[in-house]
């Protein structure tokens, strides 16, 4: 819900154009302007906890107005784009820049005012910042996260994760592989790994990384720890922002076991300081079904962008050389490569499909079917003592191709293990947590 005020940027006019008596966040609002220097001031308080946005239009005319644009966090300061407490009067401060070609102030007019959004349905984009403790921001959209180049920026692949967030919530879809997929076959045999095709549905939404986490970001993340080292066989200041690998599962995020063990890391690892130092007490590896929902991004195809693998040799594909980094891309396996280089996914996700294999919480079954065929909702992965067998206990499970795969191991199906105690070049991690702020 929003409360309204119209002013303008040359002479200051407020008058009150909407007040939501039901909006179950905002207590108080009132805004005002500098004459002078067109600062504007928003003073307000809230009624429960809830993420704060500003939100802005202009006239175009006969009464009708329009989204002024994702204010620039550059412009903006005070309590925005954070969770707000409900026991005071918070302030931000709007410095307005030049106007915005695509949507210009008609009449010397706008309209200001604020959104409240519930910590339960956060928007879109979540920024943290890995260089200090307990900083996170949310944003509406792509355009709103405050980095020149947007979140291609530099700093969203070193100082700075960004994540997006996935509406899965009542949402289903069949996991799994088609029907005599392309290289979905071994020998001649069917991979008992990946089949069969089953229908998936999720209770709630989240968010996932854009990239892969770099290596810098990781140097960030422990930052805390007694002598933190890059672990990275492709390492060097000139590749802070590739993927971090080499590192072993069990390192990253513990020893322990999940689902047996609940949100439950190890202490110490890099997953256990990431949650120390922003608050996000739910930061973790996807699981299975999260990231093959993220991957598909709504579409039913081996690959994200809508097409199919074109063969199961070792030869190259055209449809995975549009997005990914697999052997044949990346010069015969050659060392990894900075993150976001290759097309992104329908929702923003960057080598989803190449670059390093990335690990998900699920253990991996080995030598029987990925499922019975039947419905599940959440879906949690096998226990170690699952009845089906074929259960391994010190494996997790890896998803997506990478610099030294071929095109059929970048389909959205395609899986394999990773023993906690081992590390490999061509693989490494993409972050995830629940959609609720911090």
């Amino acid at each position: 819900m929003n409360f309204r005020i119209s002013l303008s940027l040359a002479i200051l006019a407020l008058v009150v154009e909407v007040c939501h008596a039901d909006d179950p966040f905002v207590a108080s609002f009132e805004a005002s302007q500098n004459t002078a220097t067109c600062q504007v001031s928003v003073r307000y308080s809230l009624s429960s906890p809830a993420v704060v946005t500003l939100n802005v239009e202009t006239n175009v005319g006969d009464g009708v107005w329009l989204p002024f644009g994702a204010i620039p966090a550059t412009e903006t300061e005070g309590d925005i784009n954070r969770l707000v407490s409900d026991s005071d009067i918070h302030t931000i401060v709007w410095n307005p820049g030049v106007n915005r070609p695509w949507r210009p102030i008609r009449n010397g007019r706008i309209r200001v005012g604020i959104r409240a959004w519930s910590p339960t349905e956060p928007p879109d984009y979540m920024v943290v910042d890995l260089t200090r403790d307990n900083v996170v921001r949310y944003y509406e959209s792509e355009d709103a996260v405050p980095f020149n180049g947007g979140v291609t920026n530099v700093l969203c692949k070193t100082d700075y994760l960004v994540m997006r967030k996935i509406h899965a919530a009542g949402k289903e879809f069949l996991m799994g592989p088609i029907t005599n997929e392309t290289g979905s076959f071994e020998g001649g045999a069917i991979k008992a790994r990946e089949y069969p095709q089953h229908p998936v549905a999720f209770t709630s939404d989240y968010y996932i990384a854009i990239f892969e986490l770099t290596q810098r970001q990781y140097l960030n993340i422990m930052r805390k720890s007694a002598s933190p080292t890059n672990p990275s066989a492709y390492s060097g200041d000139d590749r802070d922002v590739h993927p971090l690998e080499s590192c072993t599962a069990g390192s990253f995020r513990g020893w322990v076991r999940w689902p047996e063990n609940g949100l439950s890391v190890g202490a110490g690892s890099a997953v256990w300081h990431l949650r120390a130092n922003t608050g996000v007490d739910t930061f973790d590896a996807p699981t299975e079904a999260r990231w093959e929902f993220a991957y598909r991004a709504g579409t039913c195809t081996e690959l994200y962008t809508g097409k199919n693998v074109t063969t199961s040799a070792n030869l190259e594909c055209p449809n995975a050389s549009e997005t990914a980094w697999y052997w044949h891309t990346s010069g015969d396996g050659l060392p990894t490569h900075e993150v976001g280089t290759r097309g992104c996914n329908p929702w923003g996700l960057y080598d989803m499909g190449g670059n390093v294999q990335e690990l998900c919480k699920d253990r991996y079954s080995t030598g029987v079917a990925f499922s019975d065929g039947s419905y599940v909702v959440d879906p949690p992965g096998p226990r170690a003592d699952d009845p089906a067998g074929g259960v391994d206990a010190n494996s997790m499970t890896r998803r997506g191709g990478s610099i030294t795969q071929q095109a059929r191991d970048c389909r959205a199906a395609a899986r394999i293990s990773w023993n906690l105690t081992e590390s490999f070049s061509n693989s490494g991690f993409r972050m995830c947590c629940e959609a609720v702020a911090k």
